[in-house]
């Protein structure tokens, strides 16, 4: 069996200086979406935690099936 491999949307390998704003800029997504948090006895710029469960809105599909229950 063959696996099929998706093109890369960016060059590799990324310079450093990209890479670390990319990094950055996801941490500030997660935050700002409430997908991760930062510790506050431990605060470092450098690290979040991501968050077990992300809630969804409940959404069903044309055959009724519940996509959160797939998702988990």
């Amino acid at each position: 069996m063959t696996q099929g491999r998706l093109t890369s949307c960016i060059p590799l390998p990324v310079e450093h200086k990209l890479l670390v704003t990319v990094i950055e800029k996801a941490k500030d997504w997660a935050l700002m979406h409430g997908v991760g948090m930062r510790d506050r006895k431990h605060f470092t710029k450098d690290a979040i935690q991501t968050l077990l469960a992300v809630y969804t809105p409940l959404r069903k599909t044309h055959s009724g099936v519940s996509l959160d229950s797939l998702l988990l």
